[in-house]
């Protein structure tokens, strides 16, 4: 799993890479839900940033890419998920 630290483009590839993960380990499935939970404090430490970045008042959109890898090992990366901290 990838994350953007600022409201720009990720893109698929960001997900295709040995290093500079958000997330590395497997995020295990039941059916056909998941759920990914994080923190700001974690996303701060592993984005290295101190704060939220800010877009004049309102903080960007934080931005994450999974790879989804099927039983039969074939894999998906849907579009981004989008997260908007409020203050």
């Amino acid at each position: 799993m990838a994350a953007s630290s600022v409201n720009r483009a990720i893109n698929p590839t960001a997900v295709q890479v040995a290093t500079g993960l958000y997330n590395t380990a497997p995020i295990s499935a039941s059916g056909k839900s998941v759920t990914f939970t994080t923190t700001v404090a974690e996303y701060l430490t592993k984005k290295s940033l101190t704060s939220l970045p800010l877009n004049g008042t309102a903080f960007y959109d934080l931005q994450f890419i999974f790879m989804i890898t099927l039983d039969n090992g074939d894999t998906i990366i849907p579009l981004e998920t989008r997260v908007r901290p409020s203050a």
